[in-house]
């Protein structure tokens, strides 16, 4: 069969999110051909796309990876039963095969009958993929919940939930972050969920995730009701603001030091370091009752980046915001401050 370098780069661009190049486990590092299908896979993550040879056997991927960058786009690549040949008009090369052997069985990924068509699945994956946990101990709280259509996540100190057009699923599964950020970078248009793993997948690729074994926090009671009480910021203002503080301050985000004030229709927020102080205000006409707090720069530039409209919560601590679309919805944890 012969192909071009494209092709390869494809399969490329597909595992490398998958790949795992430190493990001690060799076939963790490999790719693997059976003559129909390349596939690859690790503890949590595995793949699988069309891809007819002769060649059969298993490549280490980060030699196969630096050899296909360094060639030519215009490259024919030939696979034969034991050897890659690559060959252009002015140079040629061969890769052999690196080892004999095969990878897990994941061609009855292409069987699966019951499947959702999901329009809107990566884009809720994208979006709460950064409120994921890195906290190990809290195992539960390192993958993306998926309730029928609402994927949440949350690392304890925010949340963020997306709400899909369509269910895909009836009832409740953790699925491994790792394996969801590979998802939400593959163009997929259908999508299988069972009480063992998530399957997404296109006409010739299936990518197979991991569940995450645990229970997820019931986020249910801390989300305010359908009819709350919402407000307009004037967030792009805000948003310029803290971008301002972090440019002068030189330093990453630090959550001690910034407060915002909300105090006689106005909002002020406040970064103090050493002899270092910025203050910005920003015109506010609201009820909101008199109020000062810290935050965690970071989390608020996502609240007002993704939401359109807040809700005050400041009296349990938390800050709510959602997007006009009703499709996001975050909340973060605030620390309140006395008037000194």
């Amino acid at each position: 069969m012969i192909y071009k370098i494209e092709d390869l780069k494809r399969i490329i661009d597909l595992f490398s999110g998958i790949i795992n190049k430190e493990h001690n486990i060799e076939d963790f590092r490999c790719i693997g051909f059976d003559g129909e299908y390349t596939s690859c896979h690790n503890i949590e993550t595995g793949a699988i796309t069309e891809f007819k040879s002769d060649f059969k056997g298993m490549l280490q991927f980060d030699k196969f990876k630096s050899f296909i960058d360094g060639i030519d786009s215009d490259v024919e690549v030939e696979f034969t039963k034991n050897i890659i040949n690559f060959k252009s008009g002015k140079a040629k090369a061969v890769f052999p095969i690196n080892k004999e052997g095969e990878l897990p069985e994941m061609r009855s990924l292409f069987q699966l009958e019951t499947w959702k068509v999901p329009n809107d699945v990566k884009e809720g994956l994208k979006f709460v993929l950064p409120f994921v946990s890195l906290d190990m101990l809290r195992l539960s709280l390192i993958g993306v919940f998926i309730n029928n259509d609402r994927l949440i996540a949350t690392n304890g100190h925010r949340i963020g939930k997306f709400i899909l057009s369509e269910s895909v699923l009836d009832g409740k599964v953790i699925v491994s972050a790792d394996s969801c950020r590979v998802f939400s970078k593959f163009n997929f248009d259908r999508i299988f969920i069972d009480d063992k793993s998530m399957v997404v997948g296109n006409e010739t690729t299936r990518i197979i995730g991991s569940l995450v074994d645990g229970t997820f926090p019931d986020t249910d009671k801390i989300f305010p009701s359908k009819d709350v009480e919402l407000f307009e910021l004037p967030k792009e203002d805000i948003i310029k603001g803290l971008k301002h503080i972090l440019c002068f301050s030189g330093e990453a985000w630090d959550i001690a030091n910034v407060i915002v004030s909300f105090d006689e229709k106005q909002i002020k927020l406040n970064y103090e370091k050493d002899v270092f102080k910025i203050d910005r205000f920003f015109d506010f006409d609201s009820n909101i009752p008199d109020t000062k707090f810290k935050i965690n720069p970071n989390y608020y530039l996502s609240l007002l980046e993704n939401c359109d409209k807040f809700s005050d919560v400041y009296g349990i601590g938390t800050i709510y915001g959602k997007s006009d679309d009703g499709k996001r919805e975050i909340i973060i944890a605030l620390i309140k401050m006395k008037d000194n």
